[in-house]
């Protein structure tokens, strides 16, 4: 699978997923820091990625655009570590 990791998400998570064999990068990796939530929504489309965040924008950004892509996932933790998000991410995964 891709991800694409948005500003909130660590990079030890982007490591984790491609430790796992998947294909994962992060927004600062690619000087992409400024992109506003829009233009992210719309990289993750384009590049058929699997956008990675805790910013409940991307729920009615997406909701809005009525597209079957990208999909996203939106971490809302307490515990918003990467050891944490990383946990969940494994059991999702998983199924």
């Amino acid at each position: 699978m891709r991800f694409l990791a948005d500003m909130g998400i660590s990079p030890q998570t982007v490591k984790f997923l491609q430790e796992l064999g998947h294909q994962a990068t992060h927004l600062q990796q690619e000087g992409l820091a400024r992109l506003n939530d829009a233009q992210v929504l719309a990289k993750a489309c384009s590049e058929g990625c699997i956008l990675i965040t805790h910013d409940l924008d991307f729920g009615d950004l997406l909701a809005a655009s009525v597209a079957p892509f990208p999909s996203v996932i939106i971490f809302r933790l307490r515990n918003m570590s990467p050891n944490q998000v990383n946990r969940y991410l494994q059991t999702i995964l998983k199924k």
